[in-house]
């Protein structure tokens, strides 16, 4: 693996700019409504152990298109981090991916499916025709896309996205990143 680091280290600009047009093309299409639309299937549901697993079988499949982008954007990011910040970042990645989830089932899900917590994370969905073509967008579709190009854009410049924060979060984040060095070295210890 240091082989293949110090490989990636010695490409690391034309990786980020290469990262940074594909991750401006994923926003352009993510926009439009034209992009990483998983496979969908209709299922009953089933209060078996056998019908749990086929749902969250299905529910991996369909998100896999929404996740792969992000995750390939992090991964080009996290290439040019040294291993425990590299680490760390996907940590967070994956806190940032199933705390959400676990909150909602957890305090939202025996709410009214009407109700206006509900509306609101169903985001809107609208269609549009540009020179006779129809697309469909969605609020959420067109807010992650939005967020593509503006790290694609970034990362073709050749910026860091931390020179672009303010130095209060910059410290926070740095903080945070030095809490997260000293739980790791803890944890590597345990298991060594």
């Amino acid at each position: 693996s240091s082989a293949l680091g110090s490989v990636l280290n010695r490409n690391i600009i034309l990786l980020t700019r290469v990262g940074g047009v594909l991750l401006i093309v994923f926003g352009i299409m993510s926009v439009l409504g034209r992009g990483f639309t998983g496979p969908t299937f209709q299922s009953n549901r089933s209060a078996t152990f056998g019908g749990s697993f086929f749902f969250g079988a299905t529910f991996g499949l369909g998100l896999t298109p929404c996740v792969g982008p992000i995750l390939a954007g992090l991964l080009t990011i996290a290439a040019g981090q040294s291993v425990a910040r590299g680490t760390s970042m996907l940590f967070i990645y994956a806190l940032g991916l199933g705390l959400p989830l676990m909150l909602v089932s957890t305090f939202i899900g025996d709410r009214p499916r009407d109700s206006l917590i509900w509306r609101v994370m169903r985001g809107k969905g609208w269609h549009i025709t540009i020179l006779g073509r129809t697309f469909h967008l969605h609020s959420t579709s067109v807010i992650s896309g939005l967020l593509f190009l503006v790290l694609g854009i970034i990362m073709l410049q050749g910026k860091n996205v931390q020179s672009m924060l303010p130095s209060s979060v910059v410290a926070f984040l740095t903080d945070l990143q030095l809490q997260l060095d000293t739980i790791q070295d803890k944890l590597l210890t345990i298991f060594q």
